[in-house]
Formats: structure tokens, sequence, C-alpha cells
């Protein structure tokens, strides 16, 4: 076509189907969006009545984006205001945090409110619990619990310490950074540039590793980080800490990738020599990666999902070469937390849910 882009044919449901699946249906509505106010003469047969459900349906993706943003938003303010009232900060961590550096913020899709309370973590949690609210300390990098009909993951740790001898060690380096934080003008904080560029890479890669894997979402998450941060971030004082981590050649890949997909100069994130951005093929097979569908079912046998989750570890297996945790050790920590849950709930009488937190183990 003469603007340069040809929508004859598109697999519309797919489409959808796939920006649902990879976190970025509002941001997919913004692109087609930009394409009717940049090339009017553009036609797409999304337009038809055939399609309208379909339409309606991926266009309701941004209204629930929006909501569901505001809803955060109060529930983060309301929470300020409770721990403030006693005399406790709260800094935000990823997530809603990573959604300022989006051109709409509220478009970005929010999950829970990961929030840390600068070592007052249990009185945090004492604090909601004298509201009648129930909180789970299962995890011991978190604990959990629901306000104000949002799950909020209240940090004791960055990281997992109980997962593998590496985390713990990133664990300590990340936590070394922590400053003040950047004041965000509503009475919570933001980690400053250089705690989040450590944090928020061994997030993305800690994900990647685990077979619930990453989406586009993580990669715009990071590209948008970097693009937004590129003034204020020390780069040389982070790619020296990221070193340390073993993080250095996963934090390439991941740049060389947001690089791709936000389609901004991020050589200045690079380490090394190299500063090309072009795709080599390990990224292209982290791409392949991340692009599959993502779908396991568990088996309702017992030993048929047992089964299923030592298959799914080894599938990915391959990814530890590029990553400071070893396989073995994160595997078998992973499983005898989930058996330790079991075998506690059964003790205690309770009831045990078929699945809970074995998506960690998947």
């Amino acid at each position: 076509t003469e603007s340069g882009f040809d929508f004859t044919g598109v697999d519309w449901r797919n489409l959808v189907d796939s920006s649902f699946a990879q976190g970025v249906p509002a941001i997919a509505v913004d692109g087609l969006q930009s394409l009717y106010e940049f090339h009017s003469g553009l036609e797409f047969e999304i337009d038809s009545p055939e399609l309208e459900a379909l339409k309606y349906e991926w266009f309701g993706s941004v209204f629930q984006a929006e909501e569901d943003y505001n809803t955060h938003k109060r529930t983060l303010r309301k929470l300020t205001d409770l721990f403030g009232s006693q005399g406790i900060r709260v800094l935000l961590l990823k997530g809603l945090g990573v959604g300022r550096y989006y051109p709409t913020p509220s478009h970005r899709q929010c999950g829970d409110l990961d929030i840390y309370l600068f070592g007052d973590y249990e009185k945090g949690n004492k604090i909601i619990e004298s509201l009648g609210i129930e909180i789970n300390r299962e995890n011991s990098k978190h604990s959990v619990f629901t306000y104000n009909s949002v799950m909020v993951e209240n940090h004791k740790s960055f990281l997992d310490l109980d997962v593998t001898s590496a985390e713990r060690r990133n664990n300590e380096i990340i936590s070394s950074t922590v400053s003040e934080g950047v004041d965000s003008g509503e009475g919570f904080v933001f980690p400053d540039s250089l705690t989040n560029y450590l944090f928020l890479i061994r997030h993305i890669a800690k994900h990647f590793c685990e077979s619930g894997g990453i989406t586009i979402r993580h990669l715009l998450d990071w590209g948008l980080f970097l693009q937004g941060e590129r003034e204020t971030l020390d780069v040389q004082k982070g790619n020296e800490l990221i070193e340390r981590m073993g993080l250095t050649q996963i934090k390439d890949i991941f740049t060389r990738l947001s690089a791709y997909v936000t389609g901004f100069d991020l050589s200045f994130a690079l380490s090394g020599h190299n500063q090309s951005l072009d795709l080599q093929s390990v990224d292209e097979k982290f791409l392949d990666e991340i692009l599959k569908e993502k779908v396991t079912v568990l088996s309702s046998n017992p030993i048929v999902r047992s089964i299923q989750i030592v298959k799914a570890w080894n599938a990915h297996r391959w990814k530890y070469r590029y990553f400071p945790d070893n396989f073995s050790e994160s595997f078998w920590n992973r499983f005898c937390h989930v058996a330790t849950y079991k075998a506690r709930a059964i003790l205690a009488g309770e009831k045990v849910i078929r699945g809970k937190n074995e998506r960690n183990c998947l």
C-alpha cells in the first residue's frame, strides 16, 4: 500500500489473543489508533460487521486497564496514608511504579502491588492484621494480603533468600544500593535508578528462567525504564554491579530485545566493547521463547502432575547457562518448598489447595 502497511488478510482473532497473552492489549490498541491518525487512508478489516464483537473485546481492554490502574492508585494512596500515620515509609517496586515510564501509564496492565517498608516489614503486617485482614506469610520473601480488592506483596527482602545462593548474593548487592528513594509527590517513594536497574533485570531474568516465562510487556518495562532514566542512571556503576551479580550476558540480551521492541537506541546500557543492537542468534532464541504459547494444564493426578512439573523444569534447563543460579539447587528448593507447604497443611488439618505455589515450580 502507499502507506507501507498492508493489513489485508490479518488474522485479527490471533492478533488480539496474542496481545492479551503478551500482556499488551491496551498498548496494541494504542498502536492501532496511531496508525489511524498518521495514515488516514488505511482500511482495516476489523471494521467489518462480523468482527464487531472482537473489536469491542479488544478495545474494552483499554477501559479495563484504566479501571485497574485507578483502583491500584487508590489502594496505594490508602496504604501510604495508613502506614504513614504510623511513621512507616513506603517504597513502590516494579509494576505500577514502572508504568510511569509509559506514554499512557494507565494502559500498562497492573498485577499486584509490591511494596517495601524500609525495615518495618513486620510492623506493617501487624497494622494490616489489626484491620482484620488475613495475611499469608508462606513465602519468606514477602507477605501477601488483599487490601481494597487488590493483592499486595509486602517485601521483607527484594529476592527469595530460600531458593538459591546466587539469589542471596544478588539480594545483598541490590539491598546495598537502596537509598531514601525518589519522592513520588504522593507520599510513597520510587527506587532510585540504580536500584531499579539491578532489581528489574534480576526480576525479569528470574521470571524468564521459570516456565511461566516473560512477555513483551517485560521487554517494554525494561526498554521504557532505560529510556526514561538514561540521563540519571549511573550505567558504569550499574554494569559493574550487574557483572558481580552474574547477569551481564542476560542483561545485554534483554536490552537488545527491548531496543528491538521499543525502537529506542539503548546501546548506552550494553556492556563491553560491542555496542551493536543487532539481534544475535541467542537473542532470537530468547525472543522465540518469549513469543511462544505458555499454557500448562496440570493434571488432577498427583503423580502425573509431579511428572509434568519435572518435565517443565527440564525443558527450561538451557536457560540457566545465562543465569547465575544453579539449576539443580533452584529446582530442589522450589520442589521442597511446595512439599513442605502441603505437609504442613495436612498436619494442621487444612485443605491443600491443588497447584498452590506449583506455578513457582513450573
